[in-house]
């Protein structure tokens, strides 16, 4: 285990101001962004000074970031500064790809960045589809 160990993460409260953007994304587009390694494993994390507001906590700042990437499905673009996810702030790098990952499991998530110098809070739901849309969806390939 690495020296975060037995660490708690810390509380992150959202700014009521920032910036917010709703995306809905089905989740066959997740899961088929996720197994994108090649894309997804090009991704560099490099830590930046923090900010006054954010006190000791580091920021980091995504370079290499493909826009056909999980990381681009979830709307993030390369140079924008990491700042929390789902309201806890990212003690490294590794953290913020495991989070990324875990994302599968999910219905419902933030990612909070700094873009520019415009703070944005990405809020994310996870679409199933349902057994119905999915059965019409096969019936008019089927029909074709």
């Amino acid at each position: 285990m690495g020296a975060d160990s037995g660490r708690s993460p810390i509380q992150r409260m959202t700014p009521p101001d920032i910036k917010r953007v709703e995306m809905q994304i089905p989740r066959e587009q997740l899961l088929t962004a996720l197994d994108q390694d090649v894309l997804t494993d090009r991704l560099r994390v490099i830590q930046t000074f923090s900010s006054q507001e954010t006190g000791s906590m580091p920021l980091y700042r995504l370079f290499d970031l493909h826009p056909k990437s999980v990381y681009g499905v979830l709307g993030l673009k390369s140079a924008d500064i990491l700042v929390a996810a789902n309201e806890r702030y990212l003690r490294n790098a590794t953290v913020f790809k495991q989070y990324v990952r875990l994302l599968r499991n999910e219905k419902v998530a933030t990612i909070e960045v700094v873009r520019g110098v415009e703070p944005i809070l990405f809020s994310y739901h996870f679409e199933q589809k349902s057994l119905l849309e999915k059965s019409a969806v096969e019936k008019s390939l089927t029909e074709k």
